[in-house]
């Protein structure tokens, strides 16, 4: 997000705390992780030539993004039992990771949804 992890947590407590007042089981998932090291040289040329880090889109850097996405996963991962019935940790690198160093492949994702169903038994 633009606007950092504190708002992104923010919005994500309101969400949880809709969902657990209409009674619905909520399974979150971790934001998968910047995977900075291993990202692509082609892409991280692009993030800096389209200056989307520091103070282009993004006012952050993709490190300073990494950190905060960190940020936002452990506060969703200390929620369990309170505002979440379960998360699923999707910023590991049990998921395929494709080329890009930030994205999932086809069987990446299809894992993750594997993950959600197993956890909340919901889909």
């Amino acid at each position: 997000s633009t606007k950092g992890a504190n708002y992104v947590i923010s919005n994500l407590r309101d969400m949880y705390k809709m969902a657990k007042k209409a009674g619905l089981t909520v399974v979150a998932c971790t934001i998968p992780d910047w995977d900075v090291e291993n990202m692509r040289p082609t892409w991280v040329k692009r993030w800096r030539n389209r200056n989307w880090g520091k103070n282009g889109v993004y006012p952050y850097s993709v490190r300073q993004l990494r950190d905060q996405t960190k940020q936002v996963n452990s506060w969703i991962q200390s929620q369990e039992g309170t505002l979440i019935d379960a998360f699923v940790d999707t910023s590991t690198g049990d998921f395929e990771r494709s080329k890009d160093g930030i994205h999932r492949t086809k069987k990446g994702y299809e894992k993750m949804a594997k993950a959600i169903k197993e956890k909340g038994n919901i889909l």
